[in-house]
């Protein structure tokens, strides 16, 4: 239990830099959401790379994760980021459903996509539907960090971040329907 508190703290640190950006360089990011961080502009690199803490030996290849996350936080502006509580990922993307059966396609078609790092089609796809949260409600807001560690693990043989996702997709909650029904 203990291990699963400082995990928790130490993707929020890997996150917490983007607060100390300027609006100019949360915007820089903002553009490059939906790419590789090997296909940024030097301004997003720029403001990457003052918002990344230093991070050790073993956490030097999550870079390109940290940055596609970082992007599409910048979707958001800090203070609807700051006042707006987080859900899944995948419960956001549930809520979209209700209105749009067509989700369904796009969700299987992001966990059917493995990553390449030397491509930004899996990217591209997760841009999509988090804009698509972003334009649905100001009160829909992804928990980041969460989607920090899914993409770490979402290249892993057992897809268990898949499996996770598709039944937050499509489990009924009673508790997270109430929720959704504002």
């Amino acid at each position: 239990m203990e291990k699963n508190k400082i995990e928790k703290s130490e993707k929020k640190e890997l996150l917490s830099g983007i607060k100390n950006l300027t609006a100019g360089q949360q915007a820089a990011l903002k553009r490059e959401a939906g790419k590789c961080l090997h296909n940024a502009s030097t301004s997003a690199l720029q403001a990457f790379y003052i918002a990344l803490p230093k991070l050790d030996e073993s956490e030097i290849k999550k870079q390109q994760q940290i940055f596609v996350v970082m992007c599409l936080m910048c979707l958001w502006r800090q203070e609807d980021r700051d006042r707006t509580k987080a859900k899944p990922f995948p419960e956001c993307l549930k809520v979209l459903r209700k209105n749009n059966k067509s989700m369904d396609t796009r969700v299987r078609g992001l966990l059917d996509t493995p990553w390449d790092y030397d491509d930004d089609y899996f990217i591209l796809k997760l841009y999509r539907l988090t804009k698509q949260i972003r334009n649905s409600s100001k009160e829909l807001y992804p928990d980041f960090e969460q989607l920090l560690d899914d993409l770490i693990k979402w290249n892993n043989r057992n897809r268990s971040v898949q499996r996770k996702w598709m039944e937050q997709y499509l489990l009924t909650n009673k508790n997270i329907d109430e929720d959704i029904d504002e």
